[in-house]
């Protein structure tokens, strides 16, 4: 009994709660294990606590000594060479030393050194033209109305000369008319066209 109870408190936290079950209160049983009984029962096991006070374990490092320069093995070049290129004067390529509005700013100032020399503020017409008069059309002095403009386009768009014609009566199809193009914009109903 007393390693029973010893396992119930080790196994404390497969104890179930409120939300989950635990693994030994299953749910389709219609009661809970003896087991799950047990745990609901027991407390937990404490973690043992150290006896004694304290002590650091942490060994300090030995002091460090006159740093002695080195030099290190291999094909490098020398302190000074690498301390002068370090520190090298700063030297900006053309793109970073020049404005980004560079091009705009010349233009301005080409403007405005143009307009300080300038004698006569008149814009310069390099020819100027004659004023010429009106010559009437030859298509608006017909006598045909109106104004001279023939109605085809807007009375008329096809010309006919009844004249010429091998009949009076008009030409007659040989082909049947579809009858569906007859019910075209009259029939609302789905389905048919």
């Amino acid at each position: 009994m007393q390693k029973l109870q010893y396992l119930a408190r080790k196994y404390h936290f497969l104890v179930s709660t409120e939300a989950i079950p635990g693994i030994f209160n299953a749910p389709f049983k219609p009661y809970p294990d003896h087991f799950e009984m047990l745990l609901r029962n027991s407390k937990p096991l404490e973690h043992p606590k150290p006896e004694g006070p304290r002590t650091s374990t942490v060994v300090p490092l030995p002091p460090l000594g006159p740093k002695i320069q080195v030099s290190p093995q291999g094909p490098f070049r020398s302190a000074e060479d690498v301390l002068k290129q370090r520190y090298r004067p700063f030297n900006p390529s053309l793109r970073v030393q020049t404005s980004y509005f560079a091009l705009e700013e010349a233009r301005e100032m080409m403007k405005a050194e143009e307009w300080v020399g300038r004698v006569n503020d008149d814009v310069f017409i390099p020819v100027s033209k004659p004023a010429q008069p009106y010559d009437p059309l030859m298509h608006t002095q017909t006598p045909y109305p109106p104004n001279g403009a023939l109605p085809y386009g807007t009375k008329y768009f096809r010309v006919e000369e009844p004249a010429k014609h091998v009949t009076p009566q008009r030409f007659r199809t040989l082909v049947p008319p579809v009858p569906q193009f007859d019910k075209l914009n009259q029939t609302y109903s789905q389905g048919e066209v």
